[in-house]
């Protein structure tokens, strides 16, 4: 996010403070969902002996997939993928 904010995606339409505050607040409950949908997968794998490591890889790729997402439209201005 700091690379974001510190620069990335300028286009001059929407204020940086606007911007930051929105990304913030997209992040946050982000963050809320990947928890819960990781808790939610640590819960199924109850039982396991890898169900930490289970979680751990959850949080992870989604993490991962989510730096992806913000980096393509915040840094690169592309929502979907043009073909």
């Amino acid at each position: 996010m700091h690379k974001i904010e510190s620069g990335g995606f300028d286009d001059g339409l929407v204020p940086r403070e606007e911007l930051s505050k929105s990304l913030r607040q997209s992040q946050r409950a982000w963050l809320k969902f990947r928890d819960a949908n990781c808790e939610a997968y640590y819960t199924l794998m109850s039982g396991g002996l890898s169900r930490n490591e289970d979680r751990e890889v959850c949080l992870g790729e989604m993490t991962s997939e989510r730096t992806r997402f913000l980096e393509k439209i915040y840094l690169q201005g592309k929502l979907f993928d043009e073909e």
